[in-house]
């Protein structure tokens, strides 16, 4: 006899055969309240079109709702880090290291197939103007090999204020939320906010760049292009799994 699991199992199977998902790496069964199951996609099939092979993440949100509507599954996607942009980050984080030393503490790429493609540079300390031309100089000329222009740059320090693309990070993982409800989750993550006001200009900031949207109800969450400009960080640490995390723990 078929347990609830294995039946839901099974109905998620058929949608995917019957939908000609061919991306998914792996199926784990969700024990958040809210999700039945996670599907896993490598970044390296995540492009800004959906076709053989790969796909976009406004198929997947497709996929998600359709899901919902005829099996009545829920389900969230994860997508882990690629090999290629796993490599270019170790290559950049290298490159730097040798030509300024203990400048860098992380580097981060969005998925090479969606451009703009992103680069975020976690730094030791606060660059001046000068060593950040630099950087950026080094970089535009390494993703240049690849035939990479203009990639947008992001650098941040490890200070207590939150560089942008941590508050982008954030909003991904948390979102959607109220600036009120934002401030208590960057808090939570030892960061400092100088006020309510200080938060919401880097939010508005972000919507005019069409990288965030704000709800009637006054909630903010990224875009699909915001999502893009968010690297998946290494392994299983990335975004999209401290995301799944997060909406098993939501009391919101």
């Amino acid at each position: 006899m078929e347990t609830s699991d294995s039946s839901d199992f099974t109905k998620l199977h058929n949608f995917l055969r019957e939908h000609g998902v061919d991306f998914v790496s792996d199926v784990k069964i969700s024990h958040s309240a809210e999700i039945h199951f996670a599907l896993f996609v490598s970044a390296d099939h995540v492009s800004a079109k959906s076709g053989k092979g790969v796909t976009s993440h406004r198929q997947m949100k497709l996929l998600q709702q359709a899901a919902k509507a005829e099996t009545g599954l829920v389900v969230e996607w994860i997508v882990t880090p690629g090999q290629e942009a796993a490599a270019m980050e170790a290559s950049i984080q290298q490159l730097i290291e040798v030509n300024h030393p203990g400048v860098v503490q992380a580097v981060y790429i969005s998925s090479p197939k969606i451009t703009p493609i992103s680069v975020w540079v976690e730094t030791k300390t606060t660059l001046d103007s000068r060593l950040q031309s630099l950087l950026k100089a080094l970089i535009k000329q390494f993703l240049d090999l690849y035939g990479i222009a203009d990639p947008l740059l992001m650098f941040g320090d490890s200070v207590n204020l939150p560089s942008n693309p941590t508050i982008m990070r954030k909003l991904k993982i948390h979102g959607p939320l109220t600036p009120e409800q934002f401030v208590e989750v960057l808090v939570s993550a030892r960061l400092v906010i100088p006020n309510l006001r200080w938060l919401q200009t880097r939010l508005d900031a972000f919507r005019k760049q069409g990288f965030v949207i704000r709800s009637p109800e006054g909630k903010y969450s990224l875009t699909e292009p915001g999502l893009d400009l968010v690297p998946f960080g290494k392994n299983r640490s990335s975004s999209d799994v401290e995301r799944a995390l997060a909406l098993g723990r939501r009391k919101w």
